[in-house]
C-alpha cells in the first residue's frame, strides 16, 4: 500500500501512517484548479492573481485528521505582500498569534483563509465553495453523494515554513474508507 515515501511525520500525533491524497469538490472529476484565498474582493469578481493557487495534492493523517502540504515559503510571501491592505492581514499584524501557532514550526506568522475550486465549463469557470479530501483507493462500484470527507474551515498558512493546513473529521474518514475504499486499503489503515 502506498505511503508517504518521504517517511515523513504528522505534525500533530507523531503518526507515521501518513495518506496521500487531494482536494476536490466532492463531485467533479474534471479539470479544476485549487487557490487559497484570504478574503480578497479581486478574487470574488473573477481576479485569481490576488490568490495563492495550489496543487490539490495533499497528505492526511489518518489518527488526528491533519491535512496538509507544504508550498515554498517565498510564494507565501510574496501572496501576503500582495493582501497587505487586506483585514485578515492587518489584524494578524497587529495580534501576533491571532490565527493560533503553525502545528509544523510553531510560529504565530499564521494566517487564516478558505479554498476555492475553480471548475472549467465551456471556456469559464465556476467557483466551488465546499471541499473534500478524497484519499483515492475507491471501490470500483461505489456510490457517494461526495466523493471524500469535507475539509474543516478555516485553513491556515504559515508564512514561515510554508505549511497549509487544515483538518478532517478522523472519525468521519473512518466511516468514508470503511464503506467507499478498497478493503485492503481500509485493512492498512487500522489493522
Amino acid at each position: 500500500m502506498k505511503t508517504d515515501p518521504e517517511n515523513e511525520k504528522c505534525s500533530i500525533c507523531n503518526s507515521s501512517r501518513i495518506i496521500n491524497g487531494c482536494i476536490n469538490d466532492g463531485v467533479s472529476r474534471s479539470f479544476y484548479i485549487l487557490y487559497f484565498d484570504i478574503g480578497n474582493s479581486k478574487f470574488l469578481k473573477g481576479h485569481s492573481g490576488a490568490s495563492l493557487k495550489i496543487n490539490p495534492s495533499f497528505k492526511t493523517c489518518p489518527d488526528c485528521g491533519l491535512i496538509w502540504k507544504k508550498i515554498e515559503k517565498t510564494r507565501v510571501r510574496d501572496f501576503i505582500s500582495r493582501s497587505s491592505k487586506n483585514k485578515r492581514v492587518i489584524e494578524r499584524k497587529n495580534n501576533p498569534g491571532l490565527y493560533g501557532n503553525c502545528v509544523n514550526c510553531k510560529s504565530q506568522n499564521i494566517i487564516s483563509g478558505n479554498f476555492y475550486i475553480l471548475l472549467h465549463l465551456r471556456k469559464s469557470f465556476k467557483k466551488r465553495d465546499a471541499i473534500y479530501f478524497d484519499p483515492g483507493h475507491l471501490k470500483i462500484f461505489s456510490f457517494a453523494w461526495k466523493r471524500g470527507v469535507k475539509v474543516n474551515r478555516p485553513i491556515k498558512c504559515c508564512e514561515d515554513c510554508g505549511y497549509i493546513f487544515s483538518e478532517i473529521d478522523k472519525d468521519e474518514f473512518k466511516r468514508f474508507t470503511t464503506k467507499h475504499c478498497k478493503s485492503d486499503f481500509f485493512n492498512f489503515l487500522y489493522e
